[in-house]
C-alpha cells in the first residue's frame, strides 16, 4: 500500500517508500509560498493504493518561495526604479523625500532592503528619493558670539551645529567662538551643519578640561543610519558629532568637555552607548 508523502520531507519520503519495497521518483519540482522547500506537494499513485512492489512514486517536490534578487535602484529616477522593480517582481514600499546636496531632483539615493539580497517575491523595497539641493543662504558670522547666541542664529537660519570642540584661550571668554566652518558670508544650504571652536576662557582654571580620542564600533544594520555623538559637561550638552554610516563602520573622533563630562553616542534616536570622557 502507497503511504501518504504529502508535506513529507524528501528524505523522510524515501525512506517510507523503502520501508513499503517502492521506488521514489522526482517527477518535477515547483515553487510554493505555503510549503517549505525540498517537501512533498504531491504524488502518484496516492496514498491507499495497492500496487506491486517495485512501483516507482512520483512525486512533485516543492522549491519553496521564488525569489528575487534587489537591484540597485541608487542614482536611477524614481520611475526607472519603480519599473526596475516591477521587472524584478518586486513593489515599491515607503518612499521618503529629502534635499541632497548632489542628487538631482526625483533620484534614488537610498534604499531598503539594500542591492544584491535576495527577497521572496512582491517584497517592498522603501525608497529615499531626493527633492534636489535645499534653498542656498548666506552662512551668519559667528566668530566673537556667545555659544548661545551662535546656536540660536543658527536655528534661526535652519542651520545646524556640528562638532563643538573647547579650547583655553586667555585673550576670551569663556563661551566666545573663537572659529567657525564653514566660514561666515560663505555660501550654504538649509541644514547644513557648522562646527565651532569654542573658547574655555577662565573655565580651565577651576574646572579640568579633558580632551580625547574615543572608537565607535556601529553594529551590524542594513542600508544607512544617522550616528550622532553627544557630549554634556558643567557647561552645556553640545553635539560632537553626526554623520551617515553603514553598518560594522568604526568611527574615530576628538572629543572634549569640562569636568565630569558624559559621551552619548545615538544610532537615530536609539541610544547607543554612554559613558564618561
Amino acid at each position: 500500500m502507497v503511504p501518504d508523502l504529502h508535506g513529507k520531507p524528501v528524505g523522510e519520503a524515501k525512506q517510507l517508500l523503502e520501508k513499503k519495497g517502492l521506488s521514489f521518483y522526482v517527477l518535477r519540482s515547483s515553487f510554493n509560498d505555503k510549503v517549505p522547500k525540498d517537501t512533498i506537494l504531491s504524488q502518484d499513485p496516492d496514498a491507499g493504493m495497492s500496487v506491486k512492489k517495485g512501483r516507482p512514486v512520483q512525486v512533485v517536490v516543492s522549491n519553496g518561495p521564488e525569489m528575487s534578487v534587489v537591484p540597485d535602484l541608487r542614482g536611477l529616477d524614481i520611475r526607472e526604479a519603480t519599473l526596475q522593480l516591477e521587472n524584478n517582481k518586486l513593489r515599491s514600499g515607503n518612499i521618503q523625500y529629502i534635499t541632497h546636496p548632489v542628487a538631482k531632483k526625483n533620484v534614488v539615493v537610498d534604499q531598503n532592503p539594500p542591492s544584491g539580497k535576495n527577497v521572496g517575491l512582491n517584497t517592498l523595497v522603501d525608497l529615499t528619493v531626493s527633492l534636489g539641493a535645499p534653498p542656498e543662504i548666506k552662512m551668519p558670522r559667528l566668530v566673537g558670539l556667545d555659544l548661545t547666541e551662535a546656536k540660536t542664529l543658527l536655528q534661526d537660519s535652519k542651520l545646524r551645529v556640528g562638532q563643538v570642540a573647547w579650547k583655553m584661550d586667555a585673550s576670551h571668554g569663556a563661551g566666545v567662538i573663537l572659529t567657525q566652518n564653514p566660514e561666515g558670508a560663505s555660501k550654504a544650504h538649509e541644514g547644513d551643519m557648522v562646527s565651532l571652536v569654542v573658547s574655555a576662557g577662565s573655565r580651565a582654571e577651576t574646572l579640568p578640561f579633558k580632551q580625547s580620542y574615543i572608537t565607535v564600533l556601529l553594529p551590524s544594520f542594513d542600508g544607512e543610519q544617522e550616528v550622532s555623538v553627544w557630549v554634556t559637561d558643567q557647561a552645556s550638552t553640545n553635539l560632537a558629532y553626526r554623520g551617515v554610516h553603514h553598518g560594522k563602520e568604526k568611527i574615530e573622533l576628538m572629543v572634549s568637555g569640562y569636568g565630569n563630562a558624559k559621551v552619548e553616542v545615538y544610532l537615530g534616536s536609539t541610544l547607543l552607548s554612554s559613558g564618561e570622557l
